[in-house]
């Protein structure tokens, strides 16, 4: 498992949109707060729109509660370019997820959240690679399942497989 650690928000948010910016076949994004007003130095909502438009499977889950001051012209962005976004709303309920898969090979997960409050924050995120991206992976199609998501190529990760089901019995 190769990995790394950033300390502070904007570096992260570089090293996430870098990322996101050489992906070639799907991009899954969960995140708790995902605002539009880090645009003047850091476009998740551009970035994540070009990349649909060029053919990325692009989906995106973000908290209701959370991310409530999301524009409607981002969200109007973001579907019209392809994205997939769902929102998870459930009573008394949040995701506080932050994670971010790229071809599912690479996976970000920590306290990160984007919106412009947060960009000088000392908080941690991780870049991962390896064998571990599955299970986060995992993690994503289970909260996909429950917003309502329908793609099978996302839903085939929420599959237990019959070695794990052995293992618990």
């Amino acid at each position: 498992m190769r990995y790394k650690i950033y300390t502070n928000t904007e570096k992260a948010w570089d090293a996430m949109l870098e990322s996101i910016a050489s992906a070639k076949t799907s991009i899954f994004l969960e995140m708790y707060i995902f605002l539009d007003n880090t645009s003047d130095s850091h476009n998740f909502v551009e970035v994540l729109s070009q990349k649909a438009l060029s053919g990325v499977s692009v989906k995106v889950i973000i908290d209701s509660w959370g991310s409530n001051a999301l524009s409607s012209i981002a969200i109007k962005k973001l579907k019209n370019a392809g994205v997939e976004l769902l929102f998870f709303s459930r009573l008394f309920r949040y995701t506080h997820r932050k994670v971010l898969v790229i071809d599912e090979r690479v996976a970000f997960i920590g306290g990160i959240n984007i919106g412009k409050f947060f960009r000088k924050w000392h908080d941690l995120q991780i870049r991962l690679e390896g064998k571990v991206v599955k299970h986060i992976i995992r993690s994503f199609a289970r909260t996909y399942k429950k917003c309502g998501g329908k793609d099978s190529f996302v839903l085939k990760y929420d599959k237990q497989r019959l070695i794990q089901k052995g293992r618990v019995w």
